[in-house]
Formats: structure tokens, C-alpha cells, sequence
């Protein structure tokens, strides 16, 4: 373990009382690691005893009360333009597969009876991908209130 890692895992600890194994090997055989982490420790004592900041009350609990009722929506979206040119390689890929030296051998290897499981499971794939852009852009279709209504009535 180098010297830099070593440091970073112990600024990782919540305990310092129970260290990883490696970290612990790490500070038997080298002496700045075991001299920067004593001086580190030593520091933080210090600031501890020595901190003329003090608190009458535990504020954290309100703290904590008011951070979880703020309603920050962290979304991301993808523009539609990728949407589209996601779908248009997948169909365009499907139209293309009877084509593909793959195929012919998949064919060859398998039988002539390749094309119902294979369109199936591509059909199945295309309606995840429609579904996937149904779902994340209710607001692109026309009837945007009686689909959001019958995806409510389904799920409640």
C-alpha cells in the first residue's frame, strides 16, 4: 500500500480505534506514515480541547428535520434527439440482421426456424425501449392527463 493511499484511508475512518488490517501494516513498517498520522492525531486533540466554539443545544435533530423537508427534485434528462437516435440504431440494426454474416451462420447453425424467436425477442426489446420513453416523457403525447390517470389507478 503506498504512503498517499495509506492517508486516504485513514482520513476515511469514522473510528480510528478499529483500522483495516492493511492500514495497520502499512504503519508498522513505515515511520513518516506513523509520524504524519501521530501528528494528525495530536492536531485534532488539540483542536478539540482548545475549540472556542461551544454549543448549549444539539441543533443537528432540526438540522436534519429541515434538509428532509426541502423537495429538491435531482433528475436527469436526455434529450430527445438521443432518445431518437438510440431507437433509429436499434431499428435500423433489425432491419439490417438478415444481412449480417452472423445471422447466416446463427441460421445454418441453429435451422431455418430462427426468425419467429429472434423477431420476438426483438419486438420485446423495442417495446422496452418505447416504454422506457413513455414512461420518462409523459408530456410528449396528447393525452398526457388520461395516461398519467390510468397509470395512477393501476398503481394504487
Amino acid at each position: 500500500m503506498k504512503c498517499e493511499k495509506t492517508m486516504e484511508k485513514y482520513l476515511e475512518q469514522d473510528d480510528y480505534t478499529h483500522l483495516p488490517i492493511m492500514l495497520r501494516m502499512h504503519l508498522i513498517f513505515c515511520r513518516r506514515c506513523r509520524n504524519d498520522i501521530r501528528l494528525l492525531s495530536d492536531t485534532m486533540d488539540y483542536f478539540q480541547e482548545t475549540s472556542p466554539f461551544r454549543m448549549d443545544r444539539d441543533i443537528s435533530e432540526s438540522v436534519m428535520n429541515r434538509i428532509f423537508k426541502l423537495e429538491e427534485n435531482y433528475s436527469h434528462t436526455m434529450s430527445n434527439f438521443k432518445w431518437l437516435a438510440v431507437g433509429s440504431f436499434i431499428i435500423l440494426s433489425i432491419m439490417a440482421l438478415p444481412f449480417n454474416q452472423s445471422f447466416a451462420w446463427m441460421k445454418g447453425h441453429f435451422g431455418g426456424n430462427l426468425e419467429i424467436p429472434l423477431t420476438i425477442v426483438m419486438g420485446v426489446g423495442i417495446t422496452i425501449y418505447v416504454s422506457l420513453f413513455a414512461g420518462t416523457h409523459p408530456e410528449v403525447f396528447p393525452h398526457r392527463e388520461k395516461i398519467e390517470r390510468f397509470i395512477h389507478w393501476i398503481f394504487s
